[in-house]
């Protein structure tokens, strides 16, 4: 007679497979938050993957991902805005006003400085929202988003990210008709793909975003 120890199904050892998904995300937050302990982006990942029902890592793994993020060469864009900055990277006249709203903004919600990345997102669409904190807001989102698509190696799904700039700009909201459509209807991602992207566009405006410490103190560059 078989062992009934015969059997069972061998758990698989080594490492987890790699998720392009889940690797963009630990990359963007390292390199978005670059000031911030890698403790504690390891606990705001750890929420963000199970809540986007990736697989998650053990802290150790995350904070090496982390580390290794940090390690590699800085982009141009993702280094904080100052005035010298505009030799290289100049932006309209009429904008900077705005820019330096949001430079001080910056530091009273996250105490840290405006990327020039954000400071080009502020100076392109502050012509079109109003509001402020909304603006900011979008292009702290947009900001994000588009490192998650620099770093990823898996396509990145704007669809949510556009209707959510679409309501912003025209302070009309879409009509739940064409949001289906829109999200389940166009050919040009699959639906996990757009599933995922709404979520994370979903975690940054409301936790990343609403849900930064606003007392948070400025640390070291950690590695």
């Amino acid at each position: 007679m078989s062992n009934i120890r015969d059997f069972k199904v061998k758990k698989p050892r080594g490492r987890p497979p790699a998720d392009p998904e889940r690797e963009a995300l630990i990359t963007a937050k390292a390199r978005a938050f670059p000031d911030r302990p890698r403790k504690a982006l390891v606990a705001e990942l750890k929420e963000v993957l199970q809540a986007l029902g990736k697989a998650n890592l053990k802290d150790d793994t995350i904070e090496r991902k982390i580390s290794d993020a940090r390690h590699s060469d800085p982009q141009p864009d993702d280094t904080l805005w100052d005035w010298d900055t505009l030799k290289e990277n100049p932006l309209p006249d009429d904008s900077l006003p705005h820019v330096i709203k949001a430079w001080l903004h910056a530091h009273e919600k996250r105490g840290r400085a405006l990327t020039i990345r954000e400071a080009k997102w502020i100076a392109r669409l502050y012509r079109f929202i109003d509001d402020f904190d909304l603006l900011f807001s979008q292009c702290q989102t947009l900001s994000f988003m588009e490192v998650m698509s620099e770093v990823s190696k898996a396509k990145i799904d704007w669809t949510p990210l556009n209707i959510s700039l679409y309501e912003a700009i025209t302070k009309q909201p879409i009509s739940p008709e064409l949001r289906h459509k829109l999200f389940y209807g166009s050919p040009d991602a699959t639906i996990s793909q757009r599933k995922w992207a709404k979520g994370l566009v979903d975690y940054v405006q409301n936790k990343l975003v609403k849900g930064e410490n606003h007392d948070e103190r400025p640390h070291k560059k950690q590695v």
